[in-house]
């Protein structure tokens, strides 16, 4: 697309919108409004993703398509009542995918992984925590994310140097896997406690009966 080609469509686009915002405000659209709003950040994004698609040097352009894409998508989740509780979700992986393109076309390139795995994570966990409310579970969710994210930098070490990645990947996997288990500590270290101290009594009982045996003999 020229320069001028460019300018034209800018144009264009700021009129449409001009114009759609107006017949918001004088409350012409009614029910429309939320999915024009869509169907216009949708057609934002599809062109930055475009500038992407044809000059991969123009990587920052995926981080407007990422945003405005997802922002369409949870306009359209929003409206959707059975895909409500993914809106969120939709947001967050929409911004992941920016990242974990940037990962995919630059194979050197590490440091992607990371905020693509933590915003993959946080939309999977926010779609989980739509279902379960506040379960501890989301909170274990996030740890093994977060482990699994440190596991993929591991695995891509030969050509990355991120051999490191395998210490924080088993202690977020580790810590995750622990959690569920957490919500059962009040009632097992009381049971712990009664179990040393019948040991430690047990003990101090048959050493002294096997003292007292001693001595009768």
């Amino acid at each position: 697309m020229t320069s001028q080609n460019r300018r034209v469509f800018w144009g264009v686009m700021l009129i449409v919108a001009g114009i759609f915002f107006l017949l918001d405000n004088f409350r012409l659209l009614g029910g429309l409004s939320e999915w024009v709003q869509a169907a216009l950040f949708g057609m934002l994004g599809l062109l930055f993703l475009g500038g992407y698609l044809n000059n991969r040097r123009h990587w920052w352009s995926l981080f407007p398509a990422a945003v405005l894409l997802g922002l369409a998508g949870t306009m359209l989740a929003d409206q959707i009542s059975f895909l409500r509780p993914f809106s969120g979700g939709i947001f967050l992986f929409c911004l992941s995918l920016a990242f974990w393109a940037i990962f995919v076309g630059r194979k050197r390139v590490w440091w992607p992984v990371i905020p693509a795995g933590v915003l993959t994570t946080l939309a999977f966990v926010s779609v989980v925590d739509e279902f379960t409310r506040g379960d501890s579970l989301t909170d274990s969710l996030f740890f093994i994310g977060i482990g699994l994210t440190f596991g993929v930098l591991w695995l891509i070490r030969h050509n990355t140097g991120t051999e490191w990645a395998l210490w924080p990947a088993l202690a977020a996997l580790g810590f995750g896997l622990f959690m569920p288990l957490m919500r059962y500590f009040d009632l097992a270290w009381p049971l712990v406690l009664i179990a040393v101290g019948a040991w430690l009594l047990w003990r101090n009982l048959s050493r002294n009966t096997a003292h007292n045996a001693e001595r009768e003999t």
